[in-house]
């Protein structure tokens, strides 16, 4: 990391500011005040601009470049707008980071210390308080709508595992199909679930304990799944549609094309909706799809078909 002059040399760096949105509308003047109460860094690739669990409290402005955010050594999100903004929370409750920021390519920002921040704001210069104080605005508020959206997609979802519990309840399997499963001997299979909600991975998994399966392992989306499938021997997947990072068909795909992984036999979970998508590139002698809502009975014959 180096740190740069704000001089005629970089004014490039004032006409990429000017044209942020929540930029506009100040003069060349108020913008050069507000970036030289900061810090002008340029990190190259790989460098680290924020740490996982660290305590500074330092907030950033990218000006030029990419960005990668990066949790638990999982890449989470890229930064590349000019004017994104990163590290608030540090700044609005003092907690930890709760993720580390690095630079993909060579890239410069904009930094700020909280204790410059809370001296402009004492010393009440109007002009620096009120960019600061939209860009939080602005940044809360994109917050809630997607924070508004995912919520939507749990009640939705969980009125499915409502329908689902429902559906548990009113319909035991059948003797005569878990005497079938016993004789195909389901109880000696590996089998990985592959799903985005953890209640829903926990069903399957107290109706995969009922017929005694010796072994089931569970991935949270497509690429754990595959690394699951690279290092257990895996006798079957059952995986929802709807996964994060790659669907449900997209982690079949995959598999399909790594002979080692191309005939393990593989139940996708769908909505109605999405029948029509990838009903005909997964039913097969062992590739089969599952329709929302199932029943205990219809997933237990499922197995056995493809078993």
């Amino acid at each position: 990391m180096r740190e740069i002059q704000l001089t005629s040399e970089n004014a490039s760096i004032l006409k990429l500011v000017q044209k942020i949105d929540k930029f506009k509308g100040f003069s060349e003047q108020d913008i050069h005040s507000f970036l030289k109460a900061g810090k002008l860094r340029e990190y190259q690739p790989k460098e680290v601009i924020i740490k996982e669990g660290g305590n500074d409290c330092w907030l950033y402005f990218l000006i030029s470049g990419e960005l990668k955010i990066q949790k638990n050594g999982q890449i989470i999100g890229t930064l590349r707008r000019c004017g994104d903004m990163f590290g608030e929370m540090g700044i609005i409750d003092g907690s930890p980071r709760s993720a580390t920021i690095l630079a993909n390519s060579k890239s410069v920002l904009v930094g700020f210390d909280s204790a410059i921040i809370e001296e402009k704001l004492k010393a009440n210069e109007m002009h620096f308080c009120y960019i600061i104080y939209r860009i939080f605005a602005e940044v809360l508020a994109v917050r809630l709508r997607e924070t508004t959206a995912s919520n939507v997609k749990f009640q939705k979802d969980n009125e499915i595992l409502k329908k689902n519990l429902l559906s548990l309840k009113t319909h035991a399997p059948s003797s005569s199909t878990n005497q079938q499963l016993q004789t195909d001997s389901l109880a000696q299979k590996v089998i990985l679930i592959v799903d985005g909600v953890e209640v829903t991975r926990k069903i399957l998994r107290s109706l995969l304990r009922e017929i005694r399966c010796r072994d089931i392992f569970e991935a949270a989306d497509g690429e754990s799944a595959l690394k699951s499938l690279k290092t257990q021997e895996i006798d079957l997947v059952i995986a929802d549609f709807d996964l994060p990072k790659m669907s449900g068909l997209d982690l079949l795909k995959k598999m399909a094309a790594i002979p080692e992984l191309q005939d393990t036999p593989f139940v996708l979970i769908m909505n109605k909706s999405d029948r029509q998508k990838a009903e005909c590139g997964v039913e097969g002698s062992t590739h089969k799809c599952l329709i929302k809502p199932y029943t205990t009975n219809m997933l237990h014959e499922k197995l056995a078909e493809i078993l």
